[in-house]
């Protein structure tokens, strides 16, 4: 199923998001192995290791960062973080487990 995201970018320091119609689940498998994301029931977990934080993301958040890296353009990582994600401060047993923490 194709989808439309915007892709967070950035050039010379000014925001230069834009939008891609994209493979939803292409997407998201590709922003996943950029992050290491794992699939934790309905929602997706990465751990930050420049924070040291396990994160909580949605599909459409993940599929954000994948359309960059499959269009050729690419995606803003640290533009990216501030976009998305809820902090998880008690990380589950499972997710726990999942992230190998």
């Amino acid at each position: 199923m194709k989808i439309t995201v915007t892709v967070p970018q950035t050039a010379d320091g000014k925001d230069v998001s834009y939008s891609t119609r994209i493979d939803r689940d292409e997407a998201i498998r590709v922003g996943a192995e950029r992050i290491g994301a794992i699939r934790v029931g309905r929602h997706y977990y990465y751990h930050a290791d420049e924070t040291d934080e396990v994160y909580r993301l949605t599909a459409t958040e993940l599929a954000m960062l994948g359309a960059g890296e499959i269009d050729g353009r690419g995606s803003d990582y640290s533009l990216w973080c501030t976009m998305t994600g809820t902090l998880v401060t008690r990380p589950s047993a499972a997710v726990r487990d999942a992230l190998g923490r």
